[in-house]
């Protein structure tokens, strides 16, 4: 509990910025921003997949393995696929961004 409460202070400080979103987590695993690539990790943290970066409009990041041919759609609360070039995307995991905070 005190712990808990001692984050509620310094996450609401005035010398704390929150970071960018740059991991989203599902119960499988995440997907964590590198640079411009996102890597997909499972829970053991193996690596499984890299992509790269192609839209960020501050709701959702959009990502893309071009030689699979696959692109995946970030956004809280689930990410799509879509594996057919389209613009229709079909859910592949229920997540969030796993935000944190900068108190230096």
């Amino acid at each position: 509990l005190f712990s808990a409460l001692l984050l509620v202070v310094l996450v609401d400080s005035k010398h704390c910025i929150e970071l960018g979103k740059d991991t989203w987590r599902h119960g499988g695993g995440s997907f964590e921003r590198d640079g411009t690539n996102w890597i997909e990790y499972d829970n053991e943290m193996n690596k499984k997949a890299v992509f790269k970066q192609t839209l960020d409009n501050g709701r959702q990041v959009l990502i893309a393995d071009h030689d699979r041919g696959v692109s995946i759609v970030l956004q809280d609360g689930l990410a799509g696929i879509n594996n057919d070039g389209g613009s229709q995307y079909e859910q592949l995991y229920r997540g969030s961004w796993s935000q944190g905070y900068d108190c230096t």
